[in-house]
């Protein structure tokens, strides 16, 4: 649905108000727990006193147990949008700002997405297009910011009305405690412990072997850290490293993995023994990394899911990106046969064909433009595995 008068309602959040709206966007989810989305969600909703501390100059490196400044918790109260009526607050959402890096025919590239949560409307005030107005709205304000593309989670139906659509792939593997016994029958027991601040160089450089993720400064690493929804288990053995995060109260949910392949092993097998679990259930992304070999090896099921809602917002943006990263970089025969491919397609296709082939690239699961088996096989060669961690979802 496209907003047809392009008049924007949506506003951002005034800081003053911030913390009417998380009473506010607590009662729209029906949330038992007071300021449930600050406590638990503490990437996107820092905490109100640094919101409310004020804009002097001397107060903008205070920062919170979270690692979130004073000034930077004001902008980030700001990437929530809301609507009015007669100055009550009646619907919003969230637009948060993330880069996700991931690689298009082995180039790296570093796309603005735009990540939408906490879409409300209150509920005296439901049923009235207050939703579907939002959701237009910051469609248009992506566009104008230049967001490359938009990420979101929730009913298929819905949102792909608006244009999202299931896009990626990822895999959700069940590793048995019996499996790690057989395949690793010598593994010895470990000590882990939680990492702190301290050990932030080490899960960056862990991290970045995923082949696509959200970036993560210091300061989200810190926030992750202090996250109380999130138990973390780190191990160093010989120079070799690994950890991985365990979500919430389910001890059998990790969403996250990474580093040497045994110190890995033996995380879940104290973990599992620890805990008494028969099994865990572990995401990862696409893609054949050391450690997904590791995790396709040893698990008893794996199943490939979707990796959520995106809608490419800026399709020129994305195209003179990959024209840039692949026409200037990629060498080799082939590569060459590639790059004429590209510039063809920039001078002689129709933008409809061309769009169609960037959702192909980006893995859409779906689309109503059909390709030629050319363009098709074209796109698989250049498609981009991207990812995002459970963990930076918004």
């Amino acid at each position: 649905m496209e907003n047809k008068n392009k008049e924007i309602k949506l506003k951002k959040l005034p800081i003053e108000r911030y913390s009417e709206f998380l009473r506010i966007l607590d009662k729209a989810y029906g949330m038992k727990e007071d300021k449930w989305f600050m406590k638990n969600l503490p990437h996107i909703y820092p905490s109100e006193d640094m919101v409310n501390m004020g804009e002097s100059n001397d107060l903008g490196d205070v920062s919170s147990a979270s690692g979130v400044k004073c000034g930077q918790a004001q902008k980030m109260a700001q990437w929530n949008y809301i609507n009015e009526e007669d100055g009550e607050i009646t619907s919003g959402l969230g637009i948060f700002p993330q880069k996700l890096r991931a690689k298009c025919a082995g180039q790296d590239i570093v796309l603005d997405l735009g990540g939408i949560g906490s879409v409300f409307a209150v509920e005296e005030y439901r049923g009235k297009g207050g939703m579907s107005s939002s959701l237009n709205d910051a469609i248009e304000i992506m566009k104008e910011d230049k967001y490359h593309l938009s990420w979101l989670s929730g009913d298929r139906y819905r949102y792909r009305n608006y244009g999202w659509d299931y896009a990626g792939s990822y895999f959700k593997l069940t590793v048995y405690m019996r499996d790690i016994e057989r395949y690793f029958p010598d593994i010895k027991e470990c000590n882990p412990l939680t990492p702190t601040v301290e050990h932030i160089p080490s899960l960056k450089k862990m991290y970045s072997k995923f082949e696509s993720g959200i970036v993560r400064d210091d300061e989200m690493w810190k926030t992750h850290l202090s996250r109380k929804n999130l138990k973390w288990s780190y191990l160093e053995e010989n120079g070799k490293e690994a950890y991985f995060v365990q979500y919430g109260k389910n001890t059998d949910f990790i969403p996250e993995i990474q580093g040497d392949v045994d110190c890995a092993v033996k995380l879940l097998m104290n973990h599992m023994k620890k805990e008494n679990l028969e099994k865990v259930t572990i995401l990862a992304p696409y893609g054949d990394s050391p450690i997904n070999k590791l995790l396709k090896y040893i698990s008893g099921d794996i199943i490939i899911n979707n990796c959520g809602s995106i809608k490419i917002t800026d399709y020129d943006g994305v195209w003179e990106m990959m024209k840039e990263k692949l026409v200037v970089n990629i060498e080799g025969i082939e590569c060459e046969e590639i790059k004429d491919k590209l510039k063809y397609m920039d001078k002689k296709t129709d933008k409809n064909i061309r769009n169609a082939f960037i959702r192909k690239i980006f893995g859409f699961w779906y689309d109503d433009i059909e390709l030629t088996e050319e363009l098709k096989q074209l796109a698989d060669r250049l498609k981009v595995n991207w990812w995002m961690s459970t963990l930076d979802m918004v």
